[in-house]
């Protein structure tokens, strides 16, 4: 895998993103989850693939901060064929953070996602998930 990753601050702001690429990168949530794809005969390939986010955050006081964001990921698509079939995967989000101690604070987010399978077109689903994070 080969990664190109950037951070800009400005004001209250934080520009970042990056892109990857490269093949059998299940592992590291690229390459939507995708391994290896197995052929009719058995024979195995990993998947290659490409992607990347870019997310801009506020920081409002030493309280509040929020962030929205897009990433995709975007397989070969014969790779892809040969495997769990996802050919794209992106996402586009919005956060929010509450911080209630100098270590602790609270994470809204609502995303919304879509998969564009190789046999059943593109699926869509809105995600709202809650998270706490303990800095240590």
């Amino acid at each position: 895998m080969g990664m190109i990753a950037a951070k800009i601050p400005f004001w209250n702001f934080a520009l970042s993103g990056q892109f990857f690429a490269g093949q059998n990168l299940g592992g590291v949530q690229a390459g939507i989850g995708q391994r290896v794809g197995f052929d009719e005969w058995g024979r195995g390939r990993a998947v290659r693939t490409v992607g990347g986010l870019v997310d801009l955050a506020y920081t409002l006081n030493d309280v509040w901060s929020f962030a929205v964001g897009y990433g995709f990921d975007n397989p070969d698509d014969s790779d892809a064929k040969r495997a769990a079939g996802r050919l794209f995967n992106d996402r586009a989000y919005v956060d929010s953070f509450y911080r209630i101690t100098r270590n602790f604070k609270l994470g809204l987010e609502y995303g919304r996602l879509s998969t564009e399978w190789a046999d059943a077109g593109t699926g869509y689903s809105d995600r709202i998930q809650f998270s706490a994070f303990y800095d240590f």
